[in-house]
């Protein structure tokens, strides 16, 4: 489908219920604190919607293949992930937790709407919780997240209205009605969370996304990250991501990444995409009315959609369309040269092997996930062959070899390359 009728088509339907309803491093003034050697806004007017850190020039990312930039000198690591259960089969991997020295911690919320917990080997040891309306089951699962501050497991039943928890063992712990319409969470400390909301009930007026708030939404702290009229017209279930203790939100057709402080209680425009002649005019920006603003990018043919979003240290990542439904890409930023990579979705691959996602990061490591369809076993042997590739990653790749079941899931970490790595 043409992507310009897809969202003219989205838009439309958009204003008809809003209707019945009623330099890359930009300087500014604001000062900067340092943490490992990536600033961040801290001044009292980082909340200005004109003002930002850094701009991502899209029209200057240079085209790439993966294996171009990957860090040749680093074992990429394949983990094929074995269910023993056809009950607990995985649909898709919606979000992934892959901390080092803990289980892999695994969100299926398209399709089997259940989370699960493998073993560093791979082998799945529980699925968290169940389906139902009685302690510790859910309807259908909204958003998870890994709480680092409480070593939890956070799971939200937009449906029921209910906050479950578990510990990492995947044991219930308790729940907690919260009445609040939220459409995705991030735990930013221990008693703070920040919250997108669901806004679609204002009359076609325009409010703020995020809520710094307590977790029941009440004690709001901060408000801020403001729509333009078109959020949902690509939706995807990673819009948050932290690092070095600061909270990142991007959102569908959104150009600007977001950051949340977890101190001083800011919600400030970080990072701001240019997508050229598709970028969203400033006027809709402005615009209060979600209706006009709707029309304002409509008129300007504004057509792109962002999410996914992971942030390292040394470089972030989002997924994006632009054109037609089918025209994705996967885009990297070097966080301290401002250098960008374009991927074609199509060309998103490592020794033959296609990936379908990038989940998250630790650190420098990338890890995201693919499936049995997506190898090209005539490459990946040749990859088997080639005396330059890692040998730990040779012994995994003859696990990808082995695979004999077209939906077998398996997650994929690697590296990109990068000086500020080995310091």
């Amino acid at each position: 489908m043409n992507k310009f009728c897809f969202y003219s088509i989205f838009i439309g339907v958009m204003l008809l219920i809003l209707s019945c309803k009623n330099s890359n491093q930009k300087q500014q003034g604001d000062q900067f604190q340092g943490i490992d050697s990536v600033a961040f806004p801290v001044g009292a007017n980082c909340q200005n919607p004109g003002s930002y850190n850094y701009l991502i020039q899209m029209e200057e990312a240079k085209v790439a293949f993966l294996e171009d930039i990957l860090d040749s000198t680093y074992a990429v690591k394949f983990t094929p992930l074995e269910v023993d259960d056809s009950r607990n089969l995985l649909g898709e991997i919606s979000k992934l937790w892959d901390y080092s020295d803990s289980l892999i911690y695994i969100a299926d919320l398209q399709i089997a709407n259940k989370v699960y917990g493998f073993g560093r080997d791979g082998k799945m040891k529980f699925v968290v919780g169940e389906i139902g309306e009685g302690p510790g089951q859910y309807k259908q699962l909204w958003d998870v997240q890994y709480n680092q501050h409480l070593k939890r497991l956070e799971l939200w039943d937009y449906p029921q209205h209910k906050m479950l928890y578990f510990d990492l063992a995947g044991k219930f712990i308790s729940e907690q009605k919260i009445n609040q319409e939220i459409v995705s969470f991030y735990p930013i400390t221990k008693d703070w969370y920040i919250f997108h909301m669901e806004g679609r009930d204002h009359l076609g007026q325009k409010k703020p996304l995020l809520r710094y708030s307590d977790i029941t939404g009440e004690k709001i702290m901060k408000e801020g990250a403001w729509e333009y009229g078109v959020v949902d017209a690509w939706p995807s279930k990673q819009e948050f991501s932290e690092y070095a203790g600061g909270v990142y939100f991007l959102r569908a057709m959104m150009d600007t990444i977001f950051w949340i402080g977890p101190v001083n209680r800011q919600i400030c425009p970080d990072y701001v995409i240019d997508f050229g002649d598709k970028r969203i005019p400033e006027e809709a920006k402005k615009e209060s009315d979600l209706m006009a603003a709707a029309n304002l990018i409509q008129n300007n043919n504004s057509s792109f959609s962002t999410g996914n979003l992971v942030i390292g240290r040394t470089y972030l990542h989002f997924e994006w369309i632009a054109n037609d439904i089918e025209d994705k890409y996967f885009h990297f930023v070097d966080r301290f040269q401002f250098q960008s990579y374009k991927i074609p979705a199509q060309q998103f691959s490592i020794f033959g092997i296609r990936i379908e996602r990038v989940n998250f990061v630790s650190k420098h490591d990338f890890v995201g996930y693919s499936v049995g369809r997506n190898v090209d076993k005539s490459k990946l042997q040749i990859a088997l062959e080639n005396k330059h590739i890692h040998p730990d990653t040779k012994a995994d790749l003859q696990k990808i070899l082995d695979i004999q079941d077209p939906e077998m899931p398996f997650t994929v970490r690697f590296r990109l390359m990068h000086p500020e790595t080995y310091k």
